[in-house]
């Protein structure tokens, strides 16, 4: 990968099943090699797997409609190597790289999605619309509006531990990074549950 994957597995005090965790920051200007960024992360979500895995994925949320902020207007761009690095063809046109996100949490040819995207399990489950908040281009001007490419992944089963997630902005951060901070907060004894013993190992 064009940045190497953090991925330490740990074992839960009280849990039996290990739990696999990854820190990603997919390539920033190629969609071909985010989207084979995306597939080497699917062994993440082989069965019996549990992990947590979020980062930077440089691409877009493929379930537009359920997003707060519009996709790029790419005419108002003016960066045009932005535009090189994050769009594909789609038959005569261009349009916004969502691949990474299909991938990981679309559902295909009628089998459910490897992961669970956490934003949009919130704002849609949970009833926390502020976890669709943008995260990048906080400050930056250049690359358009803010957008939502940094994402939080978990395998299915570890979804309904989550409680919250938060995207943060603070002055703090902003002086830190253009990118918000993401926060997922979990129960601790759900997420237990949720490595049962029938897992395999990370």
């Amino acid at each position: 990968m064009w940045h190497p994957i953090c991925n330490p597995v740990v074992r839960l005090r009280g849990a039996v099943s290990k739990l696999s965790l990854a820190s990603v920051h997919l390539c920033s200007w190629d969609p071909a090699q985010r989207e084979k960024e995306a597939k080497r992360l699917t062994i993440l979500g082989k069965p019996g797997m549990a992990t947590i895995l979020g980062g930077d994925f440089n691409s877009y949320p493929h379930r537009i409609g359920d997003e707060k902020v519009l996709l790029p207007d790419w005419s108002q761009v003016k960066d045009r190597s932005h535009f090189e690095q994050r769009t594909v063809p789609r038959g005569t046109r261009r349009v916004s790289d969502y691949r990474p996100d299909a991938i990981l949490a679309g559902e295909h040819t009628g089998q459910p999605p490897l992961f669970t995207e956490l934003g949009h399990y919130a704002a849609t489950r949970l009833g926390q619309p502020g976890a669709l908040e943008p995260t990048a281009s906080v400050w930056r001007t250049d690359q358009g509006p803010r957008q939502r490419i940094d994402r939080i992944y978990v395998t299915p089963q570890l979804a309904p531990a989550l409680t919250r997630l938060e995207v943060i902005a603070t002055d703090e951060v902003i002086e830190a990074s253009d990118h918000a901070a993401v926060m997922a907060t979990f129960s601790l004894s759900r997420l237990r549950r949720a490595l049962v013993p029938t897992a395999t190992a990370a």
